[in-house]
């Protein structure tokens, strides 16, 4: 076995050990320890299939939230959040399953990387499927969340002049028509 591959086993192992031990609740907003261990874990499995070169993996799956549906309300409501989440969330994922039925599935955001070359079905279904798991992580319920840090903030006044003009900036490249996926807008710090 390669030694660069040894390494891989031997850190994913580790981290896995170490995920069993710590408090991961904080990973996940309103996640328990136990559940975050398990999404570790889980991730973890995966990441050391990927190591010792398994050929496929299997079918994409639908994540459950780690809130309740209605942990969101009033903003989002508790019918929305189960549409949302187990029928057109599950639409993505059951789409690009179906465009890589028999084909190595590789891990979702490497999927990404040549989504747009490789057709609709890797952009809209595996973009989908891609958005939508992050979407889910991004939201939390009312009072979990709070206020950019200061490194944050000062980058948005940078770029965009102020929190409000970053806000008006955002809300406007996710109006309707202005993107496909229902206005998916997001912020990235490099």
């Amino acid at each position: 076995m390669a030694p660069r591959r040894m390494r891989g086993i031997v850190a994913m192992t580790g981290l896995g050990l170490l995920a069993s031990r710590c408090d991961l609740g904080f990973l996940l907003p309103g996640g328990s320890p136990q559940q975050s261990r398990r999404d570790v874990a889980t991730g973890l499995a995966g990441a050391l299939a990927g190591i010792l070169g398994s050929e496929q993996a299997e079918a994409y799956e639908l994540p459950p939230l780690t809130y309740a549906y209605d942990a969101l309300e009033p903003s989002i409501d508790k019918a929305t959040m189960e549409f949302h989440h187990d029928k057109h969330h599950l639409t993505y994922v059951t789409n690009i399953n179906k465009a890589l039925e028999g084909k190595n599935q590789p891990p979702l955001l490497e999927l990404q990387k040549t989504a747009i070359k490789d057709g609709a079905a890797f952009r809209n279904s595996g973009g989908g499927t891609y958005n939508h798991n992050f979407f889910w992580l991004e939201m939390a319920p009312k009072g979990s969340g709070g206020t950019p840090s200061d490194k944050l903030a000062a980058a948005i006044n940078e770029a965009f002049g102020s929190m409000d003009d970053f806000k008006a900036k955002f809300e406007a490249a996710g109006a309707p028509g202005a993107r496909f996926g229902s206005g998916w807008v997001w912020l990235v710090v490099a």
